[in-house]
């Protein structure tokens, strides 16, 4: 199999450590703090609210009009997308993104010589904000592979319930149970958010710290999906 690779798409998550307050407004939503940048330029960035409204004014080539945008609340929007950057915004442990100005962030890995930002997305999650960046890489080889499938390069993997998968080498990877195992501490949790009074500071805390569990647990879930899979490729 033949195949040419003109470029390379890679992702890299930061995770910021502050964010200005002195163009934004700061809204207590939930578990969340709802940013609104201030200058005109920001609706730009709205690529989602944009095309909905775009949908609804102008109509189709059948000359009909879809459906007028259907109210949003305040919370629903969780990330904001840069699609044009300059390439010199990055700094060290700095990002300069238009409307919010220097903002620091925990920089966990340098990014890599050769690359390109393309998009820059701020998305918030139950333990803080973060930063991800969509990188481009032009200069990359043309990939020639002749390689024929045979029962000596090949792994066959049967997923189920019981357990997590099985091979074809009689090797079986069992479910870590990562939901299972904080289940009680989960529960203790939920049981406080039922006692606090909707709406409350306290119970914002509460649903705080309900979210913050179940990100450990998709966290813990995620790296043992891509620990596994790294491992299934070692085999072949």
């Amino acid at each position: 199999m033949q195949d040419c690779i003109k470029r390379v798409i890679s992702v890299i998550s930061y995770q910021l450590s502050v964010i200005s307050t002195s163009t934004i407004r700061r809204l207590k939503i939930g578990d969340f703090i709802f940013f609104i940048p201030l200058k005109r330029e920001a609706h730009t960035y709205n690529c989602s609210v944009k095309l909905t409204f775009e949908r609804w004014l102008k109509a189709d080539k059948n000359g009909q009009k879809l459906g007028k945008p259907r109210f949003n609340g305040i919370g629903r929007y969780r990330s904001l997308i840069y699609p044009q950057i300059k390439q010199e915004c990055f700094e060290v442990n700095k990002m300069n993104l238009p409307t919010f100005g220097k903002v620091k962030l925990i920089q966990h890995r340098p990014l890599p010589s050769g690359f390109k930002i393309k998009t820059v997305t701020i998305s918030r999650k139950a333990d803080g904000y973060y930063l991800t960046l969509s990188l481009e890489y032009k200069s990359v080889p043309k990939f020639n592979s002749d390689v024929e499938p045979t029962t000596e390069n090949t792994l066959l993997i049967d997923m189920g319930l019981k357990d997590f998968l099985v091979t074809s080498d009689g090797d079986t990877i069992l479910i870590p149970q990562y939901y299972r195992s904080p289940q009680k501490r989960l529960k203790t949790l939920k049981k406080r958010l039922s006692r606090k009074k909707k709406g409350s500071k306290r119970w914002l805390k509460a649903v705080k710290a309900v979210a913050k569990q179940h990100k450990k647990v998709a966290d813990k879930r995620k790296y043992f999906h891509f620990k596994t899979a790294n491992e299934l490729l070692s085999l072949i």
